[in-house]
């Protein structure tokens, strides 16, 4: 019965938060007031205290499926084959709003995701001039049907594309034992994405979460703004850039210059391409990767990590920086790392900062980086860049990109 019960919690939050209840739309003007023993509300992920890298652990179940909605112009990994409702907007009458939703087998935890296209007016009064204020009024909305308890918010991006992410508890009261949820929300153009998931303690799994939210991704940005980039995007002259051998597509500032490079690695002298491209004087954005000789098949876990720990160590060393945060992250379901760090004045006139986000896809190693001075990089511009990378091709085992994308499909 816990499950029916979860499921229902969440298919409710998914259709409620919206802009508030009623049937005249309004952007709420005094936001709910939280409740004073909730954690503080973090506004921005921190940048400046160090985090223990994490223990080694198996990478999450390659069981999961790909589920791609061609209506809803996105794909997102899910456990198992979602079910599928359409609902009324209780704002809007003229509004359906497409929900996804996909239990995890042999556990209390529910991921969902909806998507809802509001009026071009709307926007353009409402959200435009005011899109804290959006996000403020969904969360709080969110937070009121789930009777939630907010643990941290902080606002995030996709392509581009502003958006907020909260985690919060789920007292007993609400879900039968408790638990715990973490939502997701883009303003895409018209389109308003909620990523959601939501389980008991056990069976929610960081591993699991972390999964699914970098598996979401978009296929396509929904017209009218299919040409357009956000007003507060990066400057919208970034170039789009394909490598075909390198098997990604990734934005640039400007046309990046190539080259390839030897490099001393835990497995002997590998090749590394490498593809850069400045912003300004100040600033500068690269993509590399490299083939190891290996079978990824036969490798741990712990030698995954070491792979990982050595290309986050020869970057940091070549760019004279001073790790700030670490974490773990994915890219469909491959291992990665996002790491901050700073730049002495020594090795930077007037010091700088940067950030390294690399991954291991099969036998390939990719790394970007984005660096400059304080004054020179803005975290927009690192966001936007890091959030730009796809895959477009998977290397197979032995090297070689695989002769198609159906395995990205």
């Amino acid at each position: 019965m816990k499950t029916k019960a979860l499921w229902f919690v969440v298919v409710i939050a998914l259709l409620i938060s919206g802009c508030g209840s009623g049937s005249t739309p309004q952007v709420a003007e005094q936001p709910v007031q939280k409740q004073a023993t909730e954690t503080p509300v973090r506004k921005a992920a921190p940048t400046n205290t160090p985090t223990p890298t994490p223990e080694p652990t198996a990478t999450p179940e390659s069981t999961w499926l790909e589920f791609t909605s061609e209506e809803g112009s996105f794909a997102v990994s899910l456990p198992v084959e979602p079910d599928e409702q359409v609902r009324p907007d209780p704002d809007f009458e003229d509004i359906e709003i497409y929900v996804f939703m996909s239990q995890a087998e042999d556990k209390e935890a529910v991921f969902g995701v909806s998507y809802r296209d509001y009026p071009q007016k709307f926007i353009e009064v409402f959200v435009e001039d005011n899109i804290d204020t959006f996000f403020d009024s969904t969360s709080e909305e969110a937070l009121k049907v789930m009777g939630g308890v907010l643990a941290n918010e902080e606002d995030i991006s996709l392509a581009g594309f502003p958006g907020r992410r909260i985690t919060y508890e789920i007292p007993k009261t609400t879900y039968p034992g408790g638990g715990r949820g973490v939502s997701q929300s883009y303003l895409v153009g018209t389109r308003r994405y909620e990523v959601m998931a939501l389980g008991l303690k056990g069976d929610l799994t960081e591993e699991d979460v972390e999964q699914f939210f970098n598996s979401f991704r978009l296929l396509e940005v929904p017209e009218p703004f299919a040409t357009d980039l956000p007003a507060d995007a990066p400057d919208a002259e970034w170039v789009e850039f394909s490598s075909a051998e390198g098997g990604f597509s990734v934005r640039f500032p400007t046309e990046p210059s190539e080259q390839t490079q030897g490099t001393p690695t835990v497995m002997g002298e590998i090749e590394m391409q490498i593809f850069m491209a400045p912003l300004g004087e100040e600033a500068i954005f690269g993509v590399m990767y490299n083939d190891f000789p290996l079978d990824i098949s036969s490798v741990t876990a712990e030698r995954i990590e070491e792979i990982l720990d050595s290309g986050r160590d020869s970057a940091l060393a070549n760019m004279g920086g001073e790790m700030v945060n670490e974490e773990s992250v994915s890219l469909d379901q491959y291992p990665g790392r996002h790491i901050t760090f700073e730049i002495s004045k020594d090795k930077f006139p007037g010091g700088g900062k940067g950030v390294l986000r690399a991954y291991l896809i099969e036998n390939r190693l990719y790394q970007l980086i984005a660096l400059g001075s304080h004054q020179g990089i803005t975290d927009e511009d690192i966001e936007f860049f890091i959030n730009s990378f796809e895959l477009t091709e998977i290397p197979d085992a032995a090297g070689d990109a695989s002769t198609g994308t159906d395995n990205l499909d």
